[in-house]
């Protein structure tokens, strides 16, 4: 985990994945699998630098994010992610970008990203509209819109099921669609 603390600095923090002890921090850079290839972050005199796509084999950088971008590979596509933003229905995403060079595919600003809470890697797309809430999936490149719930917050995604808190404090569970083959 890694956060922006309100002084600037950043502050990391490693689990084992199995135990979910907390594991010595690394030093910089820091790597990790990004679907077929490996990110990288780091720093330079104190500053953060953008985020690295390498080649899995080489450790060649194939390229560099904006400043303040993330990247959360799905199964949909690399989806790029504001890092310092706050949405109320997931992490604000930018662009669904392929990620062997970075080439953007699909702009998907005004969209919320929620991730699934299992090892699928499946995405929904939220965005509150004046009638509520609409969910989509990128299918086939391209934003699928899946419908409109009541306006929601707090929404938990995970094998095909959406929880989420509406009408002041009630739980909604919503069935999703299985994504296209």
């Amino acid at each position: 985990m890694s956060s922006q603390l309100s002084n600037g600095d950043f502050m990391e923090i490693r689990y084992d994945t199995l135990t979910l002890r907390v594991v010595a921090p690394t030093g910089s850079p820091l790597r990790f699998a990004c679907g077929e290839y490996v990110c990288q972050v780091g720093d330079a005199g104190g500053n953060r630098l953008p985020l690295a796509v390498l080649d899995r084999d080489t450790l060649t950088e194939r390229y560099r994010l904006a400043p303040g971008m993330h990247l959360i590979p799905t199964t949909q596509g690399a989806i790029t992610v504001a890092a310092d933003a706050t949405a109320a229905l997931g992490a604000p995403a930018r662009q669904l970008i392929d990620l062997a060079d970075g080439h953007p595919l699909l702009d998907l600003t005004g969209w919320g990203l929620q991730l699934a809470f299992d090892e699928s890697r499946q995405a929904l797309l939220a965005r509150p509209t004046p009638d509520g809430t609409q969910f989509a999936r990128i299918e086939n490149g391209q934003v699928r819109l899946l419908g409109t719930l009541p306006p929601v917050r707090q929404c938990h995604y995970a094998a095909q099921r959406l929880a989420c808190v509406y009408g002041g404090n009630r739980l909604g569970v919503w069935s999703i669609a299985a994504p296209m083959s």
